[in-house]
């Protein structure tokens, strides 16, 4: 199970950039009723034993930091004997196409087409001399593009380590840049975990 998680988290951090998509869209929801605000002490759900590639293993150990440098700011530390709720995390990815239109123009004028002309020594006097002319000439066309990208979706959830039911939940969705792809994921960490714990 971990070994398709991984998998379906990495392909959701490596996902391909659009130009102009908007930030990762961070949501978080939590039980009421929960002592959140009391919680000092973590610990991370105990994983199977997997052997994944380099760069599934690097891109996991760089969300666990990024995660536990965030609660070590809000003086909540990491206690594998006695840990007030445990952390877990899963990904998926869904491969999307966008369709946009492109209009190409182009323009031009007489005066750009004979300039090359009044420029000649040996040109015609009477033409150099002659008023320009400047009618502009214009061509357009239009271009459907269609653009394939990865949607991915991050799941962080808080459980209760006494009663082992989620508490905090945090989803962080959206397309990521392929050029830096975990500058994308810590960020948006960084921005769930700044709503953690939630307001009284």
């Amino acid at each position: 199970m971990w070994r398709t998680i991984l998998r379906g988290l990495t392909a959701a951090l490596l996902g391909l950039v659009l130009a102009g998509c908007q930030p990762l869209a961070v949501n978080t929801q939590h039980d009421p009723y929960a002592p959140l605000a009391s919680y000092r002490t973590f610990d991370w759900v105990p994983e199977k034993p997997t052997k994944l590639p380099a760069d599934q293993q690097l891109l996991s150990q760089q969300l666990k930091f990024t995660v536990e440098q965030a609660l070590r700011d809000k003086g909540i530390a990491r206690d594998a004997t006695a840990p007030d709720f445990l952390i877990e995390y899963y990904g998926d990815s869904e491969e999307k196409t966008s369709s946009r239109l492109v209009e190409h123009a182009n323009y031009w004028s007489d005066r750009d087409r004979y300039d090359h002309v009044r420029n000649r020594s040996d040109a015609d006097k009477r033409l150099r001399a002659a008023t320009p002319r400047t009618r502009v000439n214009y061509t357009r066309s239009v271009e459907t593009q269609t653009i394939t990208y990865t949607e991915g979706t991050l799941v962080i959830d808080f459980l209760d380590a006494a009663s082992n039911e989620v508490v905090w939940q945090s989803t962080i969705q959206g397309v990521l840049s392929r050029s830096d792809p975990l500058k994308s994921i810590t960020d948006g960490v960084r921005k769930a975990l700044d709503q953690f714990p939630p307001p009284q």
